[in-house]
């Protein structure tokens, strides 16, 4: 039999056959090559099988689920089946830089005994003028604090994970629509320590929004399953925080809609709960827009 890989990854597909070629050969490119990639097609009408046909790799495999349950749960399957130390994620329409797996690794190699995980910077692009905006996360601790504000690192795509530890913390929460990985991420940086690359090694397309009502209630639940951690951890503003953050997030997804009465709402109930945190939105939304 041939060695277990030391990294597992996995790309969840959902009618993505269009992309996905461009997603898996960035993996199998890779200058750290100790690697076996997992596909998990949760139930998709198109036909990704096809679309992987022409790619002869014995690193790559698929594990086909009958009908759709969510990334969430596509990401759970595929951590379940792999075998490698290491877990990373690519989503079906983002792609890899060359170098980013060995940056990682190196990484992960000299950072503390408590960094168990490591995200990259990363190129963000925007429809449909396909603007990309480099953001490269702050390094140092306090990750926690820092992510109740939003998920910067795009785990997604980004993440670089030990499999235990993974899986120790449940992997993520099929219930949430939205936010998942916020919400593990949250959960991780309360015991562990989180290393970032800060070059810009994948490539994240916005390939849509979801609505304000799937935002608000993957928020909501995000908010009960954290509260008393942070009462306990950080006090009562954490969780004004984090409620702020949701309802900016809200009010994003009702602009994206054309609801600009109900995202003024959304940014006035934001201001009522954590005045700075509305503050900090304005202003690196007016950065953003005067580049």
């Amino acid at each position: 039999m041939p060695p277990e890989p030391t990294v597992s990854v996995v790309i969840p597909a959902y009618n993505m056959a269009g992309s996905l070629p461009r997603a898996i050969k960035s993996v199998l490119s890779q200058t750290y090559s100790d690697l076996e990639l997992i596909v998990v097609d949760d139930g998709s009408r198109d036909d990704p099988a096809g679309a992987m046909a022409k790619i002869a790799d014995p690193r790559l495999r698929m594990i086909r689920l009958k009908a759709k349950q969510g990334a969430a749960h596509a990401r759970n399957t595929g951590a379940q089946s792999a075998s490698g130390r290491l877990l990373a994620f690519l989503d079906a329409d983002d792609y890899w830089l060359p170098e980013k797996l060995q940056a990682q690794m190196k990484c992960l190699e000299a950072a503390p005994q408590r960094a168990r995980a490591c995200c990259t910077g990363y190129l963000y692009c925007r429809p449909p003028a396909a603007e990309r905006e480099v953001r490269l996360p702050n390094l140092g601790d306090g990750w926690l604090r820092r992510f109740l504000d939003v998920c910067q690192v795009s785990p997604g795509s980004t993440l670089l994970v030990e499999r235990e530890v993974f899986l120790s913390l449940g992997g993520l929460d099929v219930d949430l629509e939205r936010f998942e990985d916020w919400d593990w991420l949250l959960a991780y940086c309360s015991q562990y320590q989180l290393e970032v690359v800060s070059r810009p090694l994948a490539v994240v397309e916005n390939s849509g929004w979801p609505s304000p009502e799937t935002v608000l209630a993957a928020g909501e639940m995000i908010l009960a399953k954290k509260s008393e951690f942070l009462r306990t951890s950080l006090g009562d503003e954490a969780i004004r925080r984090l409620a702020s953050s949701v309802q900016i997030e809200v009010a994003i997804a009702h602009i994206k809609a054309g609801r600009h009465l109900a995202a003024a709402g959304s940014l006035l109930q934001a201001g009522q709960r954590s005045p700075g945190r509305l503050m900090d939105f304005i202003l690196h939304a007016l950065k953003w827009r005067l580049r």
